[in-house]
């Protein structure tokens, strides 16, 4: 899991990347809506590095206890 979630990460940042370059050549009202999906954008990425930070404490934890 922990491979897929370093992947996900990864992928949102290009994607976030990919739609601020949008943003450089959008109309204003197209910049409106691509500024949103930055936002929710950026909140994925987030929560998927929260999830990953939480899953890799948990198997840290899962070893000191096997140990």
């Amino acid at each position: 899991m922990k491979e897929t979630l370093v992947k996900v990460t990864h992928d949102m940042g290009f994607a976030c990347d990919g739609l601020r370059e949008a943003l450089n050549k959008a109309s204003s009202v197209e910049g409106l809506v691509i500024l949103e999906l930055i936002r929710r954008a950026n909140e994925v990425r987030r929560d998927v590095e929260a999830l990953l930070n939480a899953y890799l404490a948990d198997a840290a934890a899962s070893a000191d206890s096997n140990s």
